[in-house]
């Protein structure tokens, strides 16, 4: 019920006393919550969210949300990939907008 009006912190609250940290995961990146899905997957060994991770990222730049995956990134507690990411963004429009005069 939690999760179905946005209260992820109370779901996964309530999926860890139920004992089923997996649900938890799951409700975590359902709800897009990456910090938390990687917290827990690291807690509860579940390396499987960083494959999601990696794939979600992936598709939002096949997207072109390129600032989207950077927050992803940033929200999942991958400060350096995020940084690369922006690095790459700089870089890219470093070169389009050369100006001469």
């Amino acid at each position: 019920m939690f999760e179905s009006v946005g209260l992820g912190e109370d779901a996964v609250d309530c999926l860890l006393k139920f004992g089923d940290p997996r649900a938890a995961v799951d409700c975590a990146i359902r709800l897009k919550d990456w910090a938390c899905a990687v917290e827990l997957a690291s807690t509860h060994n579940f390396p499987q969210v960083e494959g999601l991770i990696a794939k979600q990222t992936s598709d939002m730049m096949e997207q072109g949300l390129r600032f989207q995956a950077v927050e992803l990134y940033r929200r999942a507690n991958k400060p350096i990939d995020a940084a690369l990411l922006l690095a790459d963004i700089a870089e890219e429009a470093g070169t389009k907008h050369v100006c001469s005069f």
